[in-house]
């Protein structure tokens, strides 16, 4: 056995290991997990390394792991201070519970060694409350001559952050606090450079970026009643929530994030306790189809998709 962490009946975490860096490595493992824990249903937690500016504002690099996070974090926090490189969580309010653990470096074989943050020059936290001012995604692309910002669309910054993370189901709207977290700060950008020095130098245009149009956006919570079984009836498969997004959607079923466009949004939004011809007749009155175009087949189609995704169950 190399390390392993395991919580005992107390309630308290037990770290064993062969040596010291297998010891630091499963030590820090185990305080990520008991912080998400503790935090788990009341911040938005995602995978992402973040940096402070003197003012308090903070910006989040959301990444999946082995995008580089940490080797941004080291170079970030040259300039600005050292919030954290693995978890950042988010309150309600926008403010910014730190994390600023050692940094996890995998210099040669396994395990990583942990390495403090100051020894490597990184600055150390402001004295002013910490609130998010900015989201980014970090894409790493080695073609890249110079780094550049962009601006990420709604319903596409959704289906990238929301695997990046932990116990979202937990939140009281899982899709729609995520959401007003993107609309709050300006919506989400996304960073591509090749090599992590460039990071310092697009920080004043991640916070000066200008916020893109607002997205006409609508939360869509369960229903607690159920429409009456009945054969050839459609209804939507349970799901925590779900957001509208222009003519597009975004559902949450506890597992997943399924976007649908097209006749998707209207027919899953329609399908509670309809048939298929109730479903053509709304599908066709609100958007006649081309000339040509069958409706009831195209309907079918996109019905039979619904189902075969588990978004709609026909009785």
């Amino acid at each position: 056995m190399i390390g392993e962490s395991e919580a005992s009946a107390t309630g308290t975490t037990i770290v064993r290991a062969t040596d010291v860096d297998h010891a630091a490595q499963y030590l820090a493992t185990a305080l990520t997990l008991e912080g998400i824990r503790g935090l788990r249903g009341r911040a938005l937690l995602l995978h992402a390394a973040a940096i402070a500016f003197d003012d308090g504002r903070v910006i989040g690099f959301v990444g999946p792991s082995g995008r580089g996070k940490t080797t941004a974090s080291r170079a970030l926090a040259q300039a600005a201070g050292y919030v954290t490189d693995e978890t950042l969580a988010v309150l309600p309010d926008l403010s910014v519970i730190p994390y600023p653990k050692p940094l996890s470096v995998l210099s040669g074989p396994p395990p990583k060694r942990s390495i403090d943050p100051a020894g490597l020059g990184m600055q150390s936290l402001p004295d002013s409350p910490l609130r998010l001012g900015a989201l980014a995604l970090l894409e790493r692309r080695p073609d890249i001559v110079e780094a550049y910002v962009e601006n990420v669309e709604l319903s596409e910054a959704i289906g990238l952050i929301v695997p990046e993370t932990s116990s979202l189901i937990a939140m009281p709207r899982p899709l729609g606090d995520l959401v007003d977290v993107i609309q709050r700060t300006g919506g989400v950008r996304r960073v591509i450079y090749s090599e992590a020095g460039q990071l310092p130098a697009l920080l004043p245009e991640l916070l000066a970026l200008a916020t893109p149009p607002r997205e006409d956006v609508e939360v869509v919570t369960p229903v607690a009643a159920e429409s009456p079984r009945q054969d050839g009836i459609y209804r939507r498969a349970p799901f925590h929530d779900a957001v509208r997004i222009g003519q597009r959607l975004a559902i949450h079923d506890g597992e997943r994030v399924v976007i649908l466009d097209g006749l998707g949004p209207e027919l899953w939004e329609s399908a509670d306790g309809a048939s298929r011809a109730d479903l053509v007749a709304r599908v066709t009155r609100l958007d006649p189809p081309p000339e040509g175009v069958d409706a009831g087949a195209e309907v079918e189609r996109r019905l039979i998709a619904l189902a075969e995704a588990g978004l709609l169950i026909r009785d």
